[in-house]
């Protein structure tokens, strides 16, 4: 079994004063904290990463799926096809925010989790080829993550619970859910 090296899956991303504070605004308002109380802002990073990634493709096939019913009768060659594909590309191609100078940007230190680094090492490798850096590259995810509504960005860190709870109601399973913020978990009533 191969190591995975974790220092390779650090990544310091600088970000304007504005989308910091606004990151660690939800940090503490979704309630990502340590166990010694401290705000657990890599838990939350480990969270909203792949979520935002996710959701940026799937926004990215809808584009593609409603222009492709929208201009059927146009795209029938393959050359106006390499063109959907490439407006849908840049309309959700990695928009760093640019402006400011360095002594006005925060520095984000992330360490991605185990689980994380086996989702985006793929990506990273492709990103790689294209000459974007992993850091421009989760910018982007933490801009297109800022640029939701609060409450799907909420639904976003907590998906998973979201799931199961949908699960359960729409199985008519009663429920206990423990709500001690590192040990979250649902179990069924006996």
């Amino acid at each position: 079994m191969r190591r995975i090296d974790h220092d390779a899956y650090r990544v310091s991303v600088r970000v304007s004063n504005r989308m910091f504070y606004a990151l660690m605004r939800d940090v503490a308002e979704f309630g990502f904290t340590a166990t010694d109380g401290t705000y657990n802002e890599n838990g939350f990073f480990n969270a909203i990463l792949p979520a935002a990634y996710k959701e940026r493709q799937n926004a990215k096939n809808e584009l593609r799926s409603h222009l492709e019913k929208r201009f059927s009768h146009r795209i029938n060659r393959g050359d106006n096809k390499a063109l959907l594909s490439e407006i849908c590309e840049e309309t959700f191609a990695f928009q760093c925010e640019e402006g400011g100078n360095e002594k006005n940007k925060k520095k984000l230190d992330i360490r991605l989790s185990v689980e994380n680094i086996k989702f985006f090492s793929g990506i990273f490798f492709g990103l790689d080829a294209e000459k974007v850096s992993k850091s421009e590259f989760l910018r982007s995810l933490l801009q297109y993550y800022l640029s939701m509504p609060m409450d799907t960005r909420e639904y976003l860190c907590y998906r998973k619970q979201c799931d199961e709870l949908i699960e359960f109601a729409n199985n008519k399973t009663v429920i206990v859910y423990n709500n001690d913020p590192y040990t979250e978990e649902f179990s069924l009533l006996q």
